[in-house]
């Protein structure tokens, strides 16, 4: 029996760094596309801020296993947290927004 444990977390500040500044664009991108949904209700501004925190936390936690890219994980975290948000804040039906 093979027994396995979970990776030592590999990523440096420096590695951090750059996976966030390559994908600052899709950040953007992901907030935009929510704010269109909700444009009225929530600033752009905000949206993005909270795209690029998310952004961030998944540098941080992003681990390559060699399953998903980095980009392909990321997306789907920032726009959790931006999905994650404009529940909170607005009292629109779930189907509004996703």
């Amino acid at each position: 029996m093979v027994l396995r444990s979970y990776p030592a977390a590999v990523n440096t500040a420096e590695s951090i760094n750059t996976l966030v500044r390559a994908h600052i664009p899709l950040a953007r991108k992901i907030a935009w596309q929510i704010h269109g949904r909700v444009r009225d209700l929530l600033d752009i501004d905000d949206m993005i801020q909270i795209g690029m925190t998310a952004l961030i936390e998944a540098a941080q936690r992003y681990q390559d296993t060699g399953e998903a890219t980095f980009g392909s994980y990321a997306s789907i975290r920032v726009r959790g947290a931006l999905v994650d948000h404009v529940r909170n804040n607005l009292t629109l039906t779930r189907t509004a927004v996703t």
